[in-house]
């Protein structure tokens, strides 16, 4: 039985971690986060503070923390980004009205 359970064990970690990495990747290829990084790449203050190669490494920091509710308009991200000169948490939360997103929080 003690096998077993270390192979149960095993699967359950594995199934879990596909599961999280699945999620992750849903909410890092979402159109708000793609829209929230393009914003950081064009925003003046932006790039001061990090440079000009604003990006995401989804491998070096593969987590983004919230959710992304497309049918509801509601997002609540967190993430960290890198540039240039440094790396900064990206914090947004907002609502998508009939047209586009407005952001009630939109802090680097």
């Amino acid at each position: 039985p003690y096998p077993y359970l270390a192979l149960a064990s095993v699967g359950l970690a594995w199934w879990g971690q596909v599961v999280f990495e699945g999620i992750n990747s849903q909410k890092a290829h979402s159109g708000i986060f793609k829209s929230v990084i393009f914003h950081l790449r064009h925003h003046d203050k932006a790039k001061a503070l990090l440079g000009n190669d604003i990006h995401y490494d989804a491998e070096r920091h593969p987590s983004v923390q919230g959710s992304v509710n497309m049918f509801k308009g509601k997002a609540d991200l967190e993430f960290t980004v890198e540039g240039d000169k440094g790396k900064a948490t990206v914090k947004f939360i907002g609502n998508r009205g009939e047209d586009d997103w407005h952001s009630r929080v939109f802090e680097l």
